[in-house]
């Protein structure tokens, strides 16, 4: 999984762990209600540990 950084156009901003940018487009617009104007991905390969690591420091 990649971690990517995302923008809306109505500026709503968020994070979200996908395998790649088209996926996490479609997750982001589908959940949210939004279209994506921005992403930068944060992190390539990202294990399943830390995603779970970082989901229980929330």
């Amino acid at each position: 999984m990649n971690y990517y950084r995302w923008k809306a156009t109505n500026e709503r901003t968020g994070d979200v762990y996908a395998f790649d940018e088209e996926e996490a487009k479609l997750k982001i617009e589908t959940l949210f209600d939004v279209v994506v104007e921005d992403m930068e991905l944060i992190e390539e390969n990202v294990s399943r540990e830390r995603i779970k690591g970082k989901e229980e420091e929330r």
